[in-house]
């Protein structure tokens, strides 16, 4: 068997559960600016929640963990690890669906704004 390839194109079978959530926590924690340890805080702050989801997904899809490893890693039922990945992956499908019409918005947006000068 050859193995599944990620971006680096080292067989997966050559990672640990154990680095590969290493690198997703790193790889977010610094995208969005805050404390790895946030992460797994038990807070109820919208915000580390999102993120806490965000890494969820990234788990499940790019690395294709199982949710109850996933959930064991986030001290977490398996039934949240689900509903958090549909979460994100409807925030991604939402995006993808707007994305011409936030282009298009932005578009007058800035037209209005920096063209004409005018500001509410």
């Amino acid at each position: 068997m050859r193995g599944k390839w990620i971006k680096v194109y080292v067989p997966i079978e050559k990672y640990t559960i154990e680095s590969i959530v290493e690198e997703v926590i790193d790889s977010i924690s610094k995208n969005f600016m805050i404390n790895k340890d946030d992460i797994f805080n038990k807070t109820r702050i919208r915000k580390y929640i999102l993120i806490q989801h965000i890494c969820m997904y990234v788990l499940k899809e790019k690395y294709q963990l199982p949710y109850l490893t996933i959930a064991k890693i986030f001290n977490k039922n398996h039934v949240t690890i689900i509903c958090a990945v549909k979460k994100i992956k409807g925030i991604i499908e939402l995006c993808d669906k707007h994305k011409s019409l936030l282009k298009e918005y932005n578009e007058i947006y800035d037209f209005i704004v920096n063209k004409l000068n005018i500001n509410q």
